[in-house]
């Protein structure tokens, strides 16, 4: 079988024209053109490609996005998480899953317990954070509070 990237012309003549010298380097000159093509095809799928990309572009690609509770300092892998689910956390923003998404990609584990389910004023939920192997430290705090109020309900206010 033939690979794309790789393929020639060449490999597809039967006839004495294969081992023509004009023909060979013909093929071999629309092979390097093909290729670099396919380069730049493959770096406009940036979506597609976040498990593959630098750190550096994915920085960039969160400013694009206005990926919600993003910053530089964040280990890469939940860079790439919440790259990953920008786009879909804006179809559920304002919502207790947009909430979670944020806490579960920031800390690891977290609910949200609404107003209703506790017996406080409407319109208040309180999340809960379980790290039972560590503590949380201040700085993840700090990135879960800002994370929570970019992406809550506006009228909703958090009790704890």
């Amino acid at each position: 079988m033939i690979n794309l990237r790789n393929g020639q012309i060449t490999e597809l003549l039967n006839n004495g024209m294969r081992y023509n010298p004009e023909t060979i380097s013909i093929s071999y000159a629309i092979l390097q053109e093909k290729r670099r093509i396919m380069d730049f095809a493959d770096r406009t799928r940036l979506m597609s490609a976040i498990d593959e990309l630098d750190e550096q572009i994915l920085d960039y690609l969160a400013v694009e996005l206005r990926t919600p509770a993003y910053d530089d300092l964040l280990p890469i892998k939940t860079k790439r998480e919440l790259i990953k689910g920008t786009l879909p956390f804006y179809s559920r923003l304002g919502t207790v899953a947009a909430v979670e998404w944020i806490i579960r990609t920031l800390v690891g584990n977290g609910t949200v317990e609404e107003w209703f389910e506790y017996g406080g004023n409407p319109y208040c939920f309180r999340v809960f954070i379980d790290l039972p192997d560590r503590p949380i430290t201040l700085e993840e705090a700090d990135q879960v509070m800002r994370g929570i109020f970019q992406c809550k309900n506006l009228r909703s206010h958090l009790d704890s």
